[in-house]
């Protein structure tokens, strides 16, 4: 059994208690965009996103050169990582770090670029995780991995493989990213990702499963988890289990049918019982959300409680798998159904167990699924 011992997150609210304070506020994340001009280009159709407000003074474990050297998301990374392990005297060498960064890796190389910087941080995108080891003296396994919006939870499971195969007693493993940009928000608009319909009412434009979804709002953020194969005074939950998966279809859409997407999850509920929470990959597009509820009710949990925290966060591209698994054992700890917003016309024939603010309910197991670009499927067991 793979313990979770503690977990770290920053969104648009802010870090963990922020997050989770506003989450169970029915508040959302999201706005119109400041971090450039929206209007310089007329490809960025849509003017909404989740930016993530940090400053790097804030962390003492981040220092001058770090400043001056790591791109931000990296110093996320850094700061997580403190804040998750501040507590613990881990063993240099049998702990091992598997922290993944998303989109930030195009993004960064991309303005290094237009900027003519020369930095091996751009490229080397394992630095996400190797900052780590260097700042904190980790000799354990260390990696990245990179599975577009289900890298945080591919990262989580790769790290619980890493404890069961003995290569590790300690993995710090998650995702950062970076996401919000112009080029990343030029592109998304460009494939018709995003969310257009609400750009003069923002706050509701992320909405799951409502039959007025007209696409994804793009977010930010990240999450770390320590994971352990002891359990001790300080464990937050157990992982029961895990399954992964590809579509094998497209490079964009979800194969329609979700033969993958359900058996990602049957595999799993066969092997450790039916949750009393799901927590939905949800993204608020058109195609996408019904091919998962479709699913969920193949498998027999339409019953199921279920919640969608993009309607809340917006999407964090390949950090949204782990800061929705963070939202997931917090449900747990706090016995808490988190809210779903903005979802006010679910489609014909469809009933989905969803409640329009936090509820409190008694929680011990959530299944939480993350979806991919590439059709990469993840979904995992949170027990209490």
């Amino acid at each position: 059994m793979i313990y979770v011992e503690n977990l770290s997150m920053i969104t648009p609210f802010g870090l963990t208690d922020e997050t989770w304070k506003r989450i169970c506020n029915n508040e959302v994340a999201y706005d119109t965009i400041k971090r450039f001009d929206t209007e310089s280009s007329r490809y960025i159709r849509s003017k909404i996103a989740g930016e993530v407000k940090f400053n790097s003074k804030d962390y003492s474990i981040i220092n001058e050169m770090d400043e001056d050297r790591l791109p931000e998301y990296q110093q996320w990374a850094l700061a997580l990582a403190d804040d998750l392990i501040k507590d613990y005297d881990l063993p240099k060498g049998r702990t091992a770090v598997l922290v993944s960064p998303g989109l930030s890796i195009y993004i960064e190389s991309v303005e290094a670029n237009k900027e003519n910087r020369d930095t091996s941080y751009t490229f080397c995108s394992n630095m996400t995780a190797h900052n780590i080891n260097i700042k904190y003296g980790f000799t354990g396994p260390s990696a990245m991995t990179m599975t577009a919006c289900s890298t945080g939870m591919y990262s989580i499971i790769l790290g619980c493989m890493m404890l069961e195969t003995n290569q590790a007693d300690y993995v710090i493993a998650g995702s950062v990213d970076q996401s919000v940009s112009f080029d990343s928000i030029k592109q998304m608009c460009k494939l018709r990702a995003l969310s257009t319909k609400y750009n003069k009412t923002p706050k509701i434009a992320s909405r799951p499963w409502d039959t007025k979804r007209d696409g994804l709002v793009m977010s930010e953020g990240g999450a770390l988890f320590l994971l352990s194969k002891e359990k001790t005074n300080k464990t937050l939950c157990e992982i029961s289990g895990y399954t992964m998966n590809n579509d094998a279809y497209q490079v964009v859409a979800p194969n329609p049918e979700g033969t993958q997407i359900e058996k990602c999850m049957s595999d799993l509920v066969s092997r450790v019982g039916k949750p009393d929470l799901i927590n939905a990959h949800a993204t608020s597009t058109p195609m996408g959300d019904y091919i998962e509820i479709d699913a969920i009710n193949r498998i027999g949990l339409g019953d199921v409680p279920i919640t969608a925290n993009k309607s809340q966060l917006g999407h964090s591209m390949g950090a949204a798998g782990a800061v929705e698994a963070a939202l997931s054992v917090l449900s747990i700890q706090n016995n808490i159904i988190t809210p779903t917003i903005n979802t006010d016309t679910i489609e014909k024939d469809y009933k989905i167990n969803y409640s329009k603010e936090a509820k409190i309910d008694k929680i011990e197991t959530v299944l939480c699924n993350s979806f991919g670009f590439g059709g990469t499927n993840a979904t995992i067991m949170f027990r209490g």
